[in-house]
Parts: C-alpha cells; structure tokens; sequence
C-alpha cells in the first residue's frame, strides 16, 4: 500500500508547483477567475487522464515487485496464490476508484483554479501547445517510470535496515515487558 501511496505522489508530481510550499496554494485573483474551460484544455493538453490511467499498471508492477521482495526465496503454493491474485484484485479495484478520474478531475481544476490565475494558466497552455511542451508532455511517462525505478530501488534498499530497526524496537518492548512482570512477581 505504502508504494501504491508512492506511486500515486510520483503521478501527481507533473501537476506539482516546482517550489511546493507546504501551506495551501494562495488563491489566484479573485478580479480575474479562472475559465473552466482553459482549465480542461489544460488537463487535455498535459494528458492528464492517460497519466491516471497508466497509474494502474505501475501500481500492479509495484504490487509484484513488493511481493517478490518480502517473499525472497520461498515458493508460493497454489492456495497461496489465490490469496495474493485476491489481493491485487482488491487493490486494483480500491485503486481504481480512488484514483478515477471522475474524482481526481474536479479536484485538479478546483486545485488548478484555486492556484493559478489566467495569466499563469494561459501561459502554461501556450507552452503546452508549443513543440518543448508536447515533448514535456510525451517524455513525461519515461521521466516517471525511471524515477519510480529508482525511488523503489532506495526503498528497496532501505527495507532491511527498517526491518531492523522494527525487530530491535520490538525486542526492546518485549524486554521492558518481562522486567516489568518480573518487577510485579511476588
């Protein structure tokens, strides 16, 4: 799930601010509101609905990944793949509907609208239609699958030290729970 979550931030990450602050997007003039249709020219432009759409199979891709990982070694049986072919059933589907784009839709033009004005929303549209735009908008998909690689190999990575660090907390709590019952023992 955690790298479902992680796929779905490095999906966003076209739609994001180079130099997201962490508080809300200031609201764009208020003198000047924003067309919807400029808006959905722009998700159209930046194919912002063949992006959510590939975010199903990079989602399923990571599901394997994940599994082989925590597997290692070991073989899975029959019954045992029924459950994890159940599971990425369950996933795909809870995906699916998360991330459909009749929910992410009216979020991006609210968050679009909220965020830039005309002026800004009209420049990105230009540049879009420009020839370095639709390059942009053509090469994004290979810049998100090669970061994705890269970011599940740190992840990947990582894993063991944070099984670590997980199994030392956990002996540390065992521990402190049986001096405490010996403490208490009459």
């Amino acid at each position: 799930m955690k790298r479902a979550l992680l796929l779905t931030g490095l999906l966003l990450l076209p739609f994001a601010s180079a130099h997201a602050a962490p508080a809300p997007p200031p609201a764009a003039s208020a003198d000047a509101p924003v067309s919807e249709a400029s808006l959905r020219e722009l998700m159209e432009l930046t194919q912002a609905r063949k992006l959510i759409d590939n975010v199903y199979g990079q989602i399923d891709t990571s599901f394997d990944a994940g599994l082989k990982a925590s597997l290692g070694d070991k073989k899975v049986t029959p019954s045992q793949q029924k459950v994890v072919d159940d599971v990425r059933s369950k996933v795909n589907s809870l995906m699916r509907e998360a991330l459909s784009w009749d929910r992410l839709e009216p979020m991006f033009l609210d968050i679009y609208g909220m965020t830039f004005s005309q002026q800004e929303i009209d420049g990105m549209l230009t540049f879009y239609r420009s020839d370095a735009g639709r390059a942009v908008i053509a090469k994004m998909p290979l810049v998100m699958e090669a970061s994705m690689k890269s970011t599940l190999t740190l992840l990947s990575d990582m894993t063991p030290k944070m099984r670590k660090i997980m199994n030392e907390a956990r002996e540390a709590i065992e521990a402190d729970a049986e001096q405490q019952k010996k403490a208490v023992a009459p």
